[in-house]
């Protein structure tokens, strides 16, 4: 969404802030000539988390890589892992590096990343990979992707979510792209808030997560549902598959679908898609299991971000809570006090409004925080003591730079759980892991996802700039290190990075020109 505001500037005036998204829209304001000097970013004494272990970084592939959002181990005995580009490529990673040879290449089937209105934020692509369990026999794996509008799509949506299997080779080392199945296509109204994570739980069945279609939430593609706030499609269980997250069985297929329902998802009998595992979700922009536990980190509208463990049949909230918080689409700023804790008698028979277990501002103490949660995994690498055990996840910048962070959670000793009423008291506790080679202690790249192999070590998939442009070659995987061996920073481990790359789910506020501010805000607006 672009907004064009006028005001009168004076030389009194040192930034500019919006209201309304006082974290992602502000920026310096220039008179005339005068020459703005760069940016601080200030250490305040009042933080809203704690600076928490110090760790490095290392850059274990970067090169061809535009913008890195999945990443996942192949399930057999070769020692690789997988890496999607947002742009339209699967490439692989082994002992000898980044191969150059794309595992898949798709880019001719996603939308057009070109069609979108300019300065705006296309979170549309190749969004998420997952590995058949039994890949080794037969070779499948299933992707996510942005398709364009078929004629039958609905008049005035953008494209369609779409979940594809695919068949490698008889060696597994590429997948053939002429194998593909279509499983599951999904119109989604508008280019932001698709999530796109694809993984299989313990059970062998395939979760993913659906956003809530984006856009104005007065705008095409927004059903009703019981609350008074605009943009239902989190609460609606039965118009849509949007605002969920979804479980499906991929080995059999029934009612002449490419896939089967799982006989005890919680709506299999009942008013609603079979589909749904859970629901009430902005954008669920990635999630892992953990201990058997599913943890989705989920994308707040205005003030906070909030990360979930996800239990079947149960409600998250969204579009009546953010985080621990009410939340007003008439005054994003000036939430109520009081909202519902659970929906009415006549919907699913009241059932309650699960609260996060973590919870983060966008701005605190006048300090930006973060803008969009990257949910992450469980650190089990034996080499990073201080993180062992802990959910390690991020931000994908403090303030629309490229300037992203990296968390840790721990149950706090009186967490219960699963809480409702919104008591942030029961919140994990949190710290900021402090980057060795950076002045700022943060990433000078914005933060796309997570990954973790086999032997537990992390990984964070970052890229350099804003916007999607398949020709710029910023992104990058760092392996996160302890200290001593992060002493080889990514300048120094043979980095080959090019040109700028590109990002999504941030809301960002643009330049000021002679008293004109444009302000590029996708996922918030």
């Amino acid at each position: 969404m672009v907004q064009t505001i006028m005001f009168t500037a004076t030389h009194e005036m040192a930034e500019y802030v919006c209201e309304a998204h006082p974290g992602s829209m502000r920026g310096d304001i220039t008179i005339g000539d005068q020459q703005t000097s760069t940016p601080t970013h200030s250490q305040p004494d009042k933080r809203f988390m704690p600076w928490g272990a110090t760790i490095g970084t290392k850059t274990v592939a970067d090169g061809s890589l535009s913008a890195p959002v999945d990443f996942e181990v192949v399930p057999d005995d070769t020692d690789r892992w997988c890496i999607v580009d947002q742009v339209g490529q699967i490439y692989v990673h082994t002992a000898d590096g980044l191969q150059n040879k794309p595992f898949l290449d798709i880019a001719d089937r996603l939308i057009d990343f070109g069609q979108v209105e300019e300065g705006t934020i296309d979170e549309r692509g190749f969004l998420g990979l997952a590995f058949h369990p039994q890949f080794q026999d037969n070779r499948k794996f299933y992707v996510r992707y942005s398709a364009p509008a078929r004629p039958k799509t609905p008049k005035g949506y953008t494209h369609i979510e779409r979940l594809s299997e695919f068949t490698a080779d008889q060696n597994r080392q590429h997948g053939r792209p002429a194998s593909e199945r279509i499983i599951l296509d999904i119109p989604s109204p508008h280019h932001t808030h698709n999530a796109g994570s694809v993984i299989f739980g313990p059970d062998e069945y395939l979760y993913m997560g659906m956003g809530d279609g984006g856009g104005s939430k007065l705008e095409t593609g927004h059903t009703d549902d019981w609350f008074e706030n605009n943009g239902g499609n989190g609460q609606d269980v039965t118009d849509n598959l949007l605002g969920s997250i979804l479980r499906i069985d991929i080995n059999n297929r029934a009612s002449g679908k490419q896939y089967a329902i799982p006989d005890d998802n919680p709506l299999v009998g009942k008013p609603g898609r079979g589909e749904h595992y859970a629901w009430g979700f902005r954008n669920p922009w990635r999630m892992s299991f953990n201990d058997g536990q599913l943890f989705v980190a989920d994308v707040g509208e205005s003030n906070y971000e909030e990360v979930n463990i996800v239990e079947k049949g149960k409600n998250y909230g969204w579009n009546v809570r953010e985080g621990f918080h009410c939340y007003s689409t008439d005054d994003p700023q000036n939430p109520p006090e009081k909202c519902p804790q659970r929906t009415p008698p006549n919907v699913r028979g009241g059932e309650p409004l699960i609260d996060p277990i973590i919870e983060y501002p966008h701005v605190y103490e006048d300090e930006s925080v973060g803008l969009s949660v990257i949910g992450g995994y469980k650190c089990e690498d034996e080499t990073m003591a201080d993180l062992q055990g802990k959910y390690v996840f991020g931000d994908y910048s403090k303030d629309g730079q490229p300037r992203g962070s990296l968390f840790a959670a721990t149950p706090s000793p009186d967490a219960k759980k699963e809480t409702t009423g919104g008591d942030e008291n029961k919140s994990w506790e949190l710290e900021e892991l402090q980057i060795a080679s950076s002045n700022t202690n943060e990433l000078d790249s914005y933060v796309l996802g997570f990954g973790r192999d086999d032997a537990g070590q992390l990984y964070v998939l970052t890229t350099k700039v804003l916007g999607v442009d398949p020709t710029t070659t910023s992104g990058q995987v760092q392996q996160l290190v302890s200290n001593t061996a992060g002493e080889q920073t990514q300048d120094e481990a043979g980095s080959n990075v090019g040109g700028p790359g590109f990002g999504i789910l941030a809301a960002l506020g643009g330049g000021l020109i002679a008293g004109l501010i444009r302000a590029l805000s996708s996922i918030r607006e």
